[in-house]
């Protein structure tokens, strides 16, 4: 009997331990279909596009809130409420148009308190804005989100009393 010289031997072990995690896995693969959704297709079996436009979870989330949205200033304290439809961003209703898209996010949403009066805005990427800095002809969004932290310093506190 011929003995297989160490170096051999070494290559071998090492081909073997290469070769069975490959091999389990492509026999994984194969039974669990795992590759028919990259498969290629003949225009027989061809499935059509699914017509969702991948937006639904985005519409159901805005369906179940209310019409009146509680607004915290940037220390977290309730400041009034903005209206629900002029939150919601225009793809929802519409094809995505990037200039309706930042039209939308410079757009300052009014806040109003419990009695209806205008307390301020709402401005999309940066939070509550008082009315005097959302009404001064100098008012730059963009502006105003650069120099904001990302976060609010504190928690939420209870909304404010009303529907």
């Amino acid at each position: 009997m011929t003995r297989i010289p160490p170096r051999v031997r070494r290559v071998l072990v090492v081909l073997g331990a290469v070769a069975i995690p490959v091999g389990v896995f492509a026999i994984g693969y194969a039974i669990t279909g795992a590759g028919a959704a990259t498969a290629p297709t003949d225009s027989k079996t061809a499935t059509a596009a699914p017509a969702d436009d991948g937006l639904s979870g985005m519409r159901d989330f805005y369906a179940k809130l209310p019409q009146r949205i509680g607004i915290v200033g940037r220390d977290g304290k309730p400041v009034g409420w903005a209206d629900k439809d002029a939150l919601e961003p225009p793809e929802l209703t519409s094809p995505f148009d990037p200039a309706a898209e930042k039209a939308w996010y410079d757009k300052l949403v009014p806040v109003v308190d419990d009695s209806g009066n205008l307390v301020g805005y709402y401005l999309g990427g940066y939070g509550f804005v008082d009315r005097a800095t959302g009404e001064d002809p100098r008012f730059d969004a963009d502006a105003l989100r650069a120099s904001a932290a990302p976060l609010p310093p504190g928690p939420a506190e209870a909304a404010p009393s009303g529907p």
